[in-house]
């Protein structure tokens, strides 16, 4: 028994070395020393990239090529069972890949081959400059972990992947060149895999996909978003067979119709499930309130119809919930009818905008105590908002109402029980007055009060309420008084962008932060010259929008510190003087607006490098 004992040890820390070689990147585990003709194949491999950082200099200093960087071997007979080399930061954007930090380039090396014994290769955002994913990948019986994710490959997935019988992970991802011309059969062969990330990869000619899933018996979790797919015609029926063990599918950003359902609900492991930004259509099927597993389910940007059905509240461990962008329409209180449902405990995460719901915001979304994010922004909702709606939400960070044609009847001495993160409600009527229980937050990073019917002025409070501020909206309002100093480190940053348009403000455009990206102070009454923009000197301004006050002076001399404006409105005002030549340095300049004003003089001859301009 004890020697029994003995052997189960021994195998333990066999695998616990395998597993610390699978995981791991700098592997220095050795007892014995590499094996001659694997370091060879290893320097031959690296004579076909291009190192400009010089990130393998390990291969040239020691001798013993188990220690190499990103070099793992067994530390029992000094095979070579790991190479993994990740890049970093290697992103792909309208067609092109950016690479923010130096990674490896050149080619995959045929001379890999001779690593016969690889377990686990990661060549993950390296730039392998649209050549070929090479068919001699299919040749490691051994090899368990495949990554190649943006790595710009191309070409045609080579049907040899199907050799690779002990593979357990398979990540193609972001290889938005590689195209599937076997209606991935060769996939069908991988009963081993667990994990297989083709998201990007252009799947469009793989017509009977579903049924290569469903002859996956070991798989748990497949993303094929981006991939170009449609439903097979016609569609594949449920396989009895189908793995149980599918917990994760992300099928988002595809050509999917409504016919995928059937194939979906034989899958009832599912915990996670995307179906986003696909062509589905008609109403939501009740079959989804039969996936008892369920933990995420975003079905947004779809054609979907008619209500939310109540099933749903059946779903115990449903947390997130986001069917917004859809045609969903109704009143909410018929979906909400059944808060007693286990999902008023579960869910934390609930999108229903840019719907068609109608009718006023059901009391009893107060029921639901685990709710972090709620957003029911750009429906037709009606009605008197109270604070009975968030008595138990303490745990409430986004609120997004905006959009609608609510109304907020908060006592003035209410005191909310969460502390928000992102405040959205452009468009809710809460005036005239500015609404005080604002004053008790002081978490919170973003708010939209556009066109909420206020008529008064911004207490002293508000400014200093909180400096992680980095996007504010109160436009279209009549908010009146001076605006004050906004670049003092006591208030906030506003990083991203302000917008006070549409108001009563008066005296001079005070100082703001140099980092902010964008201005919106039109239609007010704000007076004085605009010399705080030479204060801006970060250039980190995107959008300056200044027309339509009583601004005057000259233009200041120091456009050359805004590169990155690609919209500037200045007029209506009563600016003077000349047009000064450094405003030739707003290349990205798109709208440039200068109209009635009182300049004189030409204009300048630097104009000209303002080649994008778009003036009607």
């Amino acid at each position: 028994m004890k020697g029994g004992c003995v052997e189960c040890f021994i195998i333990l820390g066999f695998l616990w070395a395998e597993i610390t070689l699978g995981f791991g990147v700098d592997v220095q585990i050795s007892e014995v020393k590499c094996i001659e003709e694997e370091r060879q194949a290893l320097l031959k491999f690296k004579h076909g990239l291009l190192d400009p950082e010089n990130l393998l200099a390990s291969w040239d200093s020691l001798e013993d090529c188990c220690k190499w960087k990103g070099i793992g071997c067994s530390n029992q007979t000094g095979h070579v069972i790991q190479l993994s080399l990740p890049g970093q930061n290697m992103v792909f954007f309208q067609s092109e890949y950016y690479i923010s930090a130096p990674n490896l380039q050149g080619e995959i090396s045929f001379s890999l081959l001779g690593l016969q014994h690889l377990t686990y290769l990661d060549l993950s955002s390296n730039n392998f400059s649209g050549k070929p994913l090479p068919a001699f990948l299919g040749s490691f019986p051994k090899l368990q972990h495949l990554s190649l994710y943006n790595t710009d490959i191309s070409g045609a997935i080579p049907r040899q992947l199907g050799n690779l019988s002990s593979l357990i992970y398979l990540d193609l991802s972001g290889n938005y060149k590689l195209t599937e011309v076997h209606s991935l059969d060769w996939l069908s062969q991988l009963y081993s895999l667990e994990k297989l990330n083709m998201a990007g990869v252009n799947l469009s000619q793989a017509v009977n996909w579903p049924d290569k899933v469903n002859r996956l018996p070991s798989i748990i979790d497949i993303n094929l978003a981006y991939c170009q797919l449609s439903m097979p015609m016609p569609p594949v029926l449920p396989n009895a067979n189908s793995s149980s063990t599918l917990s994760s599918l992300d099928l988002s950003s595809n050509y999917l119709s409504s016919s995928i359902f059937p194939w979906l609900f034989n899958y009832t492991s599912l915990v996670d499930l995307m179906l986003y930004s696909n062509e589905l259509r008609g109403p939501i099927p009740d079959a989804f309130g039969r996936m008892n597993s369920l933990r995420t389910l975003a079905l947004y940007q779809n054609q979907l119809q008619g209500g939310v059905p109540k099933s749903f509240w059946n779903l115990c461990t449903l947390s997130s919930l986001h069917l917004g962008y859809n045609n969903l329409s109704g009143q909410l209180s018929e979906f909400m009818s059944n808060t007693s449902g286990c999902m008023a405990d579960s869910l934390e995460l609930l999108y229903l905008d840019k719907n068609k719901f109608t009718g006023p915001l059901p009391d009893n979304f107060g029921n639901m105590s685990n709710l972090i994010v709620l957003s029911v922004v750009g429906n037709f909702l009606e009605g008197v908002v109270s604070e009975t709606h968030f008595s138990n939400l303490s745990k409430l960070q986004d609120l997004f109402l905006g959009s609608n044609s609510l109304s907020l009847n908060f006592s003035f001495a209410w005191k909310p029980p969460f502390q928000l993160d992102t405040i959205q409600l452009g468009s809710c009527k809460m005036g005239p007055a500015f609404p005080k229980w604002l004053q008790s937050q002081n978490m919170f990073t973003k708010l939209d009060i556009s066109d909420a019917g206020i008529s008064d002025t911004v207490p002293p409070w508000f400014w200093d309420i909180t400096p992680r501020l980095d996007h504010l909206n109160m436009s279209w309002n009549q908010l009146h008084g001076k605006v004050p100093d906004l670049s003092s480190p006591k208030v906030a940053t506003f990083s991203n962008n302000i917008d006070l348009s549409h108001n009563l403000f008066e005296g001079p455009i005070p100082p703001f932060p140099s980092n902010v990206g964008a201005i919106f102070l039109s239609s007010n009454r704000f007076s004085g010259s605009i010399s705080f923009l030479c204060a801006l000197t970060k250039g980190l301004l995107n959008v300056l929008d200044l027309s339509n006050n009583m601004l005057s002076g000259d233009l200041p001399d120091c456009w050359i510190h805004f590169k990155q404006l690609s919209v500037l409105s200045l007029s209506n005002n009563n600016l003077s003087g000349e047009i000064p030549s450094s405003m030739g340095s707003l290349i990205l300049i798109q709208i440039l607006r200068l109209g009635n004003n009182s300049f004189v003089g030409k204009l300048p001859l630097s104009l000209q490098n303002c080649k994008n301009v778009d003036n009607p």
